[in-house]
């Protein structure tokens, strides 16, 4: 009833089962669907049976990695199971063929403040969830503040946050109730958003204490990442 034509899986477990439903698919004569996969990590290959888990994966009709090294190390381990076409798509900033495509077309906007003079600003682009590492980066800010005051004030900046997680837009060292998340955010992830507001809350009390404004944190939605990467000092990627 949908008429899909292209399955797009991302991580391992909807990978085996896109498998499954183009298997079932083509067995049954519905439709000739089509099956792609990304594979986004180093996972672990030792035992029989991941190897034949992942195998399931890389039998789809397209394969692509987020970078060559990634690509090139599951073909040294993979061998010819890894398609010669696999397409190898670097994140983050745009080639100089896709500026030359795009010229002229506006970007969504970024509704990022202009930074405070003399500010230092840190992007993580990224959905909150455990795996990106923003209570790492909280820590890391706080820390690196502690070191003295020749650490600039910092403005870090998280770019992929839903809209229930933006009820209250930046957080700031006087905030102590978490925003609602509204009753479709999972328990899990809601523990994790709950966590990271508390470990930011903490961060930003600790470097403003002494002096205020030391330390800002942003939460926005995913937007003009090209115009976001081009506002940062530091892109910073503490992914798990």
């Amino acid at each position: 009833r949908l008429s899909v034509d292209v399955l797009h899986a991302h991580s391992r477990a909807l990978g085996v089962s896109a498998a499954i439903a183009r298997g079932l698919c083509r067995t049954l004569g519905l439709r000739r669907v089509r099956y792609v996969y990304t594979w986004h990590g180093y996972y672990d290959t030792s035992s029989p049976l991941k190897r034949l888990w992942y195998a399931a994966l890389l039998a789809a009709d397209g394969l692509i990695f987020p970078s060559a090294a990634l690509r090139d190390a599951v073909r040294a381990s993979f061998g010819s199971a890894v398609r010669a076409d696999a397409e190898a798509i670097h994140r983050g900033v745009r080639s100089a063929r896709e500026a030359r495509r795009d010229e002229g077309a506006p970007e969504p906007p970024l509704a990022l403040p202009a930074p405070t003079a003399g500010s230092f600003r840190v992007l993580l682009p990224g959905r909150l969830s455990p795996s990106k590492g923003h209570d790492l980066l909280a820590s890391a800010a706080a820390h690196a503040l502690a070191e003295g005051d020749g650490v600039p004030a910092l403005e870090v900046a998280l770019i992929g946050a839903r809209p229930a997680q933006l009820a209250r837009g930046h957080l700031s060292p006087a905030t102590a109730e978490p925003p609602p998340l509204g009753p479709s955010a999972s328990a899990w992830r809601s523990c994790y958003e709950r966590r990271l507001r508390d470990a930011m809350d903490a961060a930003a009390r600790a470097a403003n204490a002494r002096r205020p404004g030391r330390l800002r944190f942003e939460l926005r939605p995913h937007g003009a990442l090209s115009a976001a990467y081009a506002a940062a000092d530091l892109v910073a990627v503490p992914s798990r």
